[in-house]
């Protein structure tokens, strides 16, 4: 290779180097699990719960009278989308979910909720049990958890409460001279009902710049006052500018988020 050439393939790599965006290492504010029984606040609202499914039961024989050993799995559709889908039991007719993770998830009072169970067979899959669900709220009761059947299975769903975690609830990342940037914020979190979104800038900590501050800094003071009460200055994506104070609380983390809820199942 001549040196001319050498010498503009450094000059084409510098240039490709100048336009590429600069990487930040995002960070997590801390989180930690209540303790068993604890009350937090705040509780969750009335939309949001833990769903799972816990077994169900398929009749010996199908409608139509023939004798079957089916592959059973149930599902959650809410407003026709499928937000909880158990794995396959084969050749069951008693299937239960014990390995199931859970999850909260947001179930509005006017969404359209359907409980299925559906048999994976070789030639496709076949419906077993379609049930509407009017009100989730009802579910919570433990003698609801029993679902009826037009052919005679039987599912057991358990519904109750979302459970929380504890913390701020936002993930940011140092952009030098920028300060802080929000990447992300969990919903139903301290941060959320703070008003904090994904691009808004924290100019300062406990009244200090974030511009002048590394990492190991920044993290010291959020985890020094994240339980007793941490004041950031904001510039907001909207472009206000104000002061706020949020302290560890509640959150309410949904399926999808990378924060997993306790995985404790409900008593018997």
């Amino acid at each position: 290779m001549s040196r001319m050439a050498s010498k503009f393939l450094t000059f084409a790599a510098a240039l490709m180097c100048a336009t590429c965006g600069a990487v930040f290492p995002e960070m997590k504010t801390p989180v930690r699990t209540p303790q068993p029984g604890a009350s937090v606040e705040p509780p969750p609202s009335e939309d949001l719960f833990l769903i799972y499914f816990e077994r169900a039961t398929v009749p010996s024989r199908t409608r139509d009278g023939r004798s079957w050993n089916p592959n059973p799995f149930a599902q959650l559709v809410v407003q026709g989308e499928t937000v909880l889908k158990t794995s396959v039991v084969k050749s069951d007719r008693k299937p239960s979910w014990p390995d199931q993770p859970l999850f909260n998830y947001r179930i509005r009072p006017d969404d359209e909720v359907w409980v299925e169970l559906w048999d994976d067979a070789p030639v496709g899959k076949m419906p077993i049990c379609q049930k509407r669900i009017w009100n989730m709220s009802d579910l919570i009761d433990e003698r609801n958890r029993e679902i009826e059947c037009d052919g005679g299975a039987r599912i057991w769903l358990r519904v109750a409460p979302a459970r929380p975690l504890l913390g701020l609830g936002f993930s940011y990342e140092l952009r030098g001279s920028d300060g802080v940037r929000v990447t992300e914020v969990v919903p139903h979190s301290p941060a959320s009902r703070a008003g904090l979104s994904e691009g808004d800038r924290i100019l300062s900590i406990q009244g200090q710049s974030t511009m002048g501050m590394d990492a190991l800094g920044i993290k010291s003071k959020i985890n020094t006052y994240s339980r007793t009460g941490l004041e950031l200055d904001v510039w907001f994506v909207s472009g206000e500018r104000r002061k706020l104070v949020i302290k560890e609380e509640a959150m309410y983390p949904l399926r999808g988020s990378d924060l997993l809820i306790p995985q404790e199942r409900l008593p018997e």
